[in-house]
This record gives C-alpha cells, sequence and structure tokens, in this order.
C-alpha cells in the first residue's frame, strides 16, 4: 500500500496505512500440504488475533483448525489425522483434526529458558523429533518422543545449533540443520558429517538437500557432493515425485530441476521467508509476497494463483 501524501500549509502530511499507524495487518504464512494433498494447512494472522486454518487446494472450504495460538511451524502426521505445531509458548501441541482440541506435548518451561520448537513426524506417526532450547543462550539439542507426548528424550547436542531435525523416509534416520553432521541415526550417532543450513530428504533417502552459499546435494552411500546452484538457497523443499527443488531466491521462491540444477524459475509475487515451499500431487504452495495470502501452482513454475487473500 502506498502512502498518500497532502500538501497543505507548505507542509507534507502523511496519510499511513493501518499497519503503520498501528493496526495489524493480516498475513498467511507456513502452508504446508496434508499427507493426501486435499488439504493446506497454514497459519492465518489478523485483527491481533492467529490460527491454524486449513483450505482445500482449490481455494474453497477454508476453516479454522485451532484459535488463538502463534505457531511457527506446522507438521501434519503421515497418516493426515493430526497436526503438531510449536506456539508462542515455545511448547510442543498437537491436534486431531476429528476434534480440533489441542493437547500439550511438552511442558518445558520459558522463563527457564527450555523451549521446544520444530516438530517432524516419523513415517510410521508413532514418534515426534523436535528442537529444544536448554542450557544456555542459543543452545539447542535434538529430542524424540512418543507422538502423545510421552517418553521425551535427547538424542543428540554436539553443536550450539543443531536444528529442524526431519526423519528419513523410511524412518531410521533424521537430517539436521545448523549441525556438526548431517544426519544422524535415532541415538543420535552420526551417519554424514557436514553442516547445512537447511537440510532436507530426497523422496526415497537417498541424498540430502542443503543450503549454504547455494543448493547442494550429497549422496548418502557414497558421501559425494555436488552444488546444484550457486544463488538459490533458503529453506529447502524437494517434490515427492523428485523432479523439482524449490529454494529462497534473494526473497522470492525459485524452482530447478532436481537432476542438473537447469530451468530455474522465480515465482511471481512469492516470499520465501513465509516458510519452506510445500510440494504435493504435482502442485506446490508458498506464500504470497508480504505474506498477504497463499499461493499455488505447478510444481514447474506455471498456473501461479491465489490460493487465500489476507492483505
Amino acid at each position: 500500500m502506498k502512502a498518500a501524501a497532502v500538501a497543505a500549509l507548505g507542509c507534507v502530511v502523511l496519510l499511513l496505512p493501518g499497519a503503520v499507524r498501528g493496526a495489524p495487518e493480516a498475513r498467511d504464512y507456513g502452508a504446508v500440504f496434508s499427507p493426501d494433498g486435499k488439504t493446506v494447512a497454514f497459519v492465518h494472522a489478523g485483527g491481533g488475533a492467529t490460527s491454524i486454518d486449513l483450505v482445500d487446494p482449490d481455494g474453497s472450504h477454508r476453516r479454522t483448525l485451532v484459535q488463538a495460538v502463534s505457531p511457527e511451524h506446522l507438521a501434519w502426521s503421515p497418516d493426515g489425522s493430526s497436526i503438531a505445531y510449536d506456539d508462542s509458548q515455545l511448547s510442543i501441541w498437537r491436534v486431531d483434526l476429528a476434534t480440533g482440541t489441542p493437547v500439550r506435548l511438552t511442558t518445558d518451561d520459558p522463563s527457564q529458558g527450555v523451549e521446544s520448537w520444530q516438530p517432524s513426524w516419523s513415517p510410521d506417526g508413532t514418534t515426534i523429533a523436535y528442537t529444544r532450547f536448554q542450557t544456555c543462550f542459543r543452545c539447542t539439542a535434538i529430542w524424540l518422543m512418543n507422538s502423545d507426548g510421552t517418553s521425551p528424550h535427547q538424542i543428540y547436542e554436539q553443536t550450539l545449533q543443531a536444528r529442524r531435525p526431519t526423519f528419513s523416509p523410511d524412518g531410521t534416520k533424521l537430517a539436521l540443520s545448523l549441525a556438526n553432521d548431517l544426519v544422524v541415526d535415532l541415538d543420535g550417532r552420526s551417519i554424514l558429517t557436514g553442516g547445512g543450513a537447511y537440510t532436507i530428504w530426497s523422496p526415497r533417502g537417498a541424498y540430502v538437500a542443503y543450503s549454504g552459499n547455494g543448493i547442494w546435494i550429497r549422496n548418502l552411500q557414497t558421501g559425494n557432493v555436488r552444488r546444484l546452484a550457486r544463488r538459490v538457497g533458503a529453506q529447502v523443499a524437494w517434490s515427492p515425485d523428485g523432479t523439482w527443488i524449490a529454494g529462497g531466491l534473494h526473497k522470492s521462491v525459485a524452482l530447478l530441476r532436481a537432476r542438473d540444477g537447469s530451468r530455474l524459475k522465480t515465482l511471481p509475487a512469492s516470499n520465501i521467508n513465509g516458510g519452506a515451499p510445500s510440494f504435493s500431487h504435482g502442485l506446490v504452495v508458498y506464500a504470497h509476497a508480504g505474506e498477504c495470502g497463499i499461493d499455488i501452482a505447478r510444481q514447474n513454475g506455471t498456473n501461479a494463483h491465489r490460493l487465500t487473500r489476507a492483505c
């Protein structure tokens, strides 16, 4: 929005938009496809309140799942029946779609510097991995718990900034971001050393891709590494059919061929700061510029259009 300027008595009076005057501007961000691709979950903020909302990929049947929460990360259960999320209290919660009732899974005390976030489900739905701040400023460890919140335990703390644990497709390993290791087993033992700012699995788990001065792909079996792109990085996602990788190019979302980095395409009016893109069934969802809604396109970047509008 542009501020309108009115000249009066030799002075310029600025009529500022509502967001600048103090009224919170609505935003939609953090979109994630359900496992079956039939629903998109996202965070909606507006009017001083934040919620987890759902919408169908054609833009219909929009509804609110959880009100009065401030999540940063949403994670669908493998069967699509539940969503795990972290909230403003910096705990992990779970909500079953059938009931819409949030259940707190972790009982950390933020006043003591202990906070939990970035949940990730195991492929069989029995376990949730998460990041836990503890012991010192910005120190993090990787923890596991049962999907009902029982048996929480630490498995990894070999660096000050291990983040974003993500289960391998077969459920036997975790990819880590901002750690000394790219991949560890479920006891925290190193499988593949190295560091990535944002690490993801290939659809079959034979490779990991990670950002850091570009996007890199590493073979778990051979250890061979190649740089896929120099300019693309930030929050990375891999399409389920293995053909496309998305990441950040400046502030926008970019798509490129996973095979060779070719066909680089920037999605129009996209915003990588609104969360990592999410792929499903040949489609990709991502935040619109300014987090003014959720956009959807074919996974090759064509037919991009608005899914929700927040501002």
